[in-house]
């Protein structure tokens, strides 16, 4: 029973090491930092977004949940943990529910974000 719960919850799956001499954790750790980059930018656009049309408070929440993924990958660039992957799992399905009834709702002819 404790490795399952070390395997689902406590398990760390990869740690950045900064010596810098795998080019593997250079990339994976650079990737991460560039895509969680690009998940504040989304979540900016969604906010200014909201602040020129004020459509509907729940666009707030998605440009948070864009903003919380961001910050999962900033972690990631670190380490990788069973508890990270569950929790981008849980942002990950939040965002296409938030951002379907955003889209159908106000921005129909919309399908960038």
């Amino acid at each position: 029973m404790t490795d399952l719960i070390d395997l689902l919850v406590q398990r760390t799956w990869w740690r950045y090491p900064p010596s810098g001499n795998n080019l593997f954790n250079e990339l994976y750790h650079w990737f991460n930092i560039a895509e969680g980059t690009v998940w504040f930018v989304l979540s900016w656009l969604v906010i200014r977004r909201y602040w020129m049309h004020r459509n509907s408070r729940l666009e707030i929440a998605y440009s948070i949940l864009f903003l919380a993924f961001g910050v999962t990958d900033f972690l990631e660039s670190y380490a990788l943990t069973s508890w990270l992957i569950w929790l981008k799992i849980f942002n990950v399905l939040q965002l296409f529910v938030v951002r379907r009834i955003v889209i159908r709702r106000y921005y129909c002819g919309s399908t960038l974000y």
